[in-house]
């Protein structure tokens, strides 16, 4: 059934698509100025205003740090330089202290949610990863895992009617079933996908030419349910700070059963419109919600309209499943997606304080095996024979386990 809901109005909190539990009372809390009085009397909130104390501890021990650095700068006009940027900082962290609360607040009256328990991975019957690869096991129709499905994205930026490359592109492809992760007690089937940034070659001599460089390597692990919904049960991920590549960070990993952390569901086989989940839950590290707003829609033209890299991705007729994305950890930004049944992840807007920033992420080519994206993948990508060979290269380098081809 098509949805009434509306994609192009994406509003700047998160929208209220499931009531607060019943009997959850009403109480005031430490609250910053422009914020609502948040029900405080289940766990979701509890825990919500648990890791604001810490944030804001954590706020006062960074600005003792920071006056107490003050204080063995010699020169006085440094050392009052360096106290005002103490409390420039400190005053910034705290502010991000009361939104990210906000942004957990919202979630838990979105959500509906006492605590989150169970873990899904404990409970649910899963196929076996053999299953899962060879296709026996009925696949979730936005996102196969079989063996050797291998996707290229691209991002584009969308301003004044017109799209401009960035050259920002990620190749990921699905494992053989020997390479399931064991995550509390389950196997996980896993994905990996490599993250480059293309720069022009600043030397004379290859002047005009493009390189690409890693930003992000990631193994992502998923299972199927009998039901054909999509757990995730983690990822381990290594990143380029800021786009610098010896700046490496690993924020965002989190594994099911790890300090805490608990899996949760990716995409659902049969999405429950009008509902919201939790995609992950690690707590200040990994905490992705994901709401179903509707089966049957495309993207606004506003926005750029389909993708129009292949016929094939095209949302075109309501044809696709829309969702959006969001973390509270990121309290200002979110992402429209867009699923198309068969073909899986076609096209991603991304929002920032409730305006589209202008830059979307695109299926730029898929295949069904990692060998048909060597053999095809120039062509069917659209890379000249220079940038295939680069990107291709610096895959095998960077995961060599998951990408370099079989010389068998």
């Amino acid at each position: 059934m098509k949805s009434e809901l509306n994609l192009g109005a994406v509003p700047t909190k998160l929208g209220r698509l499931a009531p607060v539990a019943a009997g959850i009372a009403m109480a005031m809390a430490t609250m910053a100025p422009g914020t609502v009085i948040a029900a405080s009397g289940s766990g979701c909130f509890k825990t919500a205003n648990q890791l604001f104390q810490g944030c804001r501890a954590d706020v006062m021990e960074e600005r003792r740090t920071g006056n107490a650095t003050c204080l063995n700068v010699g020169d006085g006009h440094e050392r009052r330089e360096c106290r005002a940027e103490v409390r420039e900082t400190v005053a910034e962290d705290n502010e991000e202290c009361f939104d990210v609360r906000q942004a957990r607040w919202d979630a838990c009256e979105l959500l509906g949610e006492d605590i989150y328990d169970p873990d899904p991975l404990t409970v649910e019957a899963l196929f076996s990863p053999e299953e899962v690869a060879d296709g026996t096991a009925p696949q979730n129709p936005y996102f196969d895992l079989r063996e050797g499905q291998t996707f290229v994205l691209r991002t584009v930026e969308f301003e004044d009617g017109e799209f401009e490359e960035t050259g920002g592109i990620v190749v990921g492809t699905v494992l053989e079933a020997d390479e399931a992760v064991e995550i509390e007690g389950q196997y996980c089937t896993t994905v990996t996908e490599v993250e480059l940034q293309s720069e022009e070659e600043e030397d004379e001599d290859e002047a005009g030419e493009i390189d690409f460089f890693v930003t992000e390597n990631t193994n992502d692990y998923f299972a199927l349910t009998e039901y054909s919904d999509i757990i995730y049960c983690g990822e381990t991920t290594l990143a380029a700070e800021d786009d610098q590549p010896l700046l490496l960070t690993d924020d965002g990993s989190f594994i099911a059963g790890f300090e805490g952390a608990k899996a949760g569901y990716l995409l659902r086989n049969v999405p429950p419109i009008g509902t919201a989940e939790r995609t992950e839950w690690a707590l200040d590290e990994a905490e992705d919600i994901v709401e179903y707003l509707s089966d049957a829609t495309e993207p606004d033209e506003e926005f750029g309209g389909n993708n129009t890299n292949q016929v094939g991705y095209s949302c075109a007729g309501d044809q696709c499943l829309g969702t959006r994305d969001t973390d509270p950890l990121g309290p200002d930004e979110s992402e429209l997606k867009f699923y198309k049944p068969g073909v899986g992840f076609v096209l991603a807007l991304d929002f920032e304080d409730g305006e589209f920033t202008g830059e979307r992420e695109e299926l730029l080519c898929d295949f069904e095996t990692l060998g048909d994206f060597y053999a095809m993948g120039q062509a069917a990508c659209g890379f000249s024979a220079m940038e295939f060979e680069e990107i291709t290269e610096d895959l095998c380098e960077v995961a060599p386990d998951s990408f370099c081809p079989d010389d068998d």
